[in-house]
């Protein structure tokens, strides 16, 4: 998440829809780390809150994580999704083992 946005108000209007969060480092001067991030926004309950070293380890440990009906939300920053959505469509063409 870029420092200039209330990161506490956005995880308060989805934590009653998320189960687990992943932080990952958002490059650039604006950006926030993972560690900053769970700083501002959990402050109070930090349960199920990991952070993760990558955008590509934390997807592959959401993929890992998700059971069929659960739904993984990338979101944050177009810095973040725009990298996601090209992972994913890396992923999706990747031979299955």
């Amino acid at each position: 998440m870029l420092k200039d946005k209330d990161a506490r108000a956005i995880v308060n209007a989805l934590q009653a829809c998320v189960d687990a969060w992943l932080l990952v480092d958002l490059g650039g001067e604006r950006g926030l780390t993972g560690r900053e991030l769970a700083q501002r926004a959990f402050a109070e309950n930090r349960a199920g809150i990991e952070v993760v070293g990558s955008l590509s380890a934390a997807l592959a440990q959401a993929r890992t994580a998700a059971r069929p009906g659960d739904r993984v939300a990338v979101f944050g920053s177009f810095h973040v999704v725009g990298p996601a959505l090209e992972w994913l469509q890396l992923y999706s063409r990747a031979p299955q083992i």
